[in-house]
């Protein structure tokens, strides 16, 4: 693969590259990231909207929920790692089920927070500050994900505010900020969403 020319983004050069293997999940990555309400709900713009930034979040999102708990200290070559066992099939993915999920999280958290708010750092009042989290994104996607039955019995305010005492909470526990992709706060993240729901709603 020539690297030499135009400047390719990670998940270009993943896609080239896991293509060699098999296209089906590079494939499934490009379709579930055209979702209107995925996109709604990210409410990114200009060039994070190109070169493959937004199917890297929807893999980021699947390898976190998937296999988070083996995270080590990279994350763009965990990415990679994971992409290519799917490819491989050396371990499973539900194409059908991860779908019908993926879909069911942006409905959820649109109906509470869109354009990118529930992925930004917030002040005790609930007040965005700061840019879009790809942390943030990943701590908050996973705890809907992960209590989608409860979330799904609350009302929208409530899942607001529940989305920013998370976010809240994180930053309290120093999960969040400098060294974000640190082994002990991304599993300390992965912790904190697992829960979140489930216990609380």
């Amino acid at each position: 693969m020539n690297r030499g020319g135009s400047h390719l983004e990670e998940q270009e050069i993943r896609n080239c590259s896991i293509r060699l293997l098999s296209n089906e999940f590079p494939n499934f990555l490009q379709k579930v990231a055209t979702y209107e309400i995925f996109r709604s709900v990210l409410g990114l713009s200009g060039e994070l909207l190109r070169n493959g930034y937004i199917e890297e979040l929807a893999l980021r999102f699947f390898t976190m929920k998937n296999k988070g708990e083996t995270f080590t200290h990279d994350v763009l070559d965990f990415l990679t790692q994971y992409m290519k066992q799917v490819a491989k099939k050396e371990i499973p993915f539900d194409y059908e089920e991860e779908e019908r999920l993926f879909r069911k999280i942006w409905q959820e958290i649109e109906r509470a927070l869109t354009d990118g708010e529930a992925f930004r750092a917030k002040n005790q009042q609930g007040t965005s500050q700061g840019p879009f989290s790809p942390t943030l994104f990943e701590m908050v996607s996973l705890a809907v994900a992960q209590g989608l039955a409860n979330v799904s019995r609350l009302s929208s305010e409530a899942v607001r505010q529940k989305i920013i005492e998370l976010i809240n909470e994180a930053r309290q526990k120093n999960l969040t900020g400098s060294g974000s992709n640190s082994r002990r706060k991304t599993l300390g993240r992965l912790e904190l969403a697992r829960d979140w729901f489930a216990v609380r709603a």
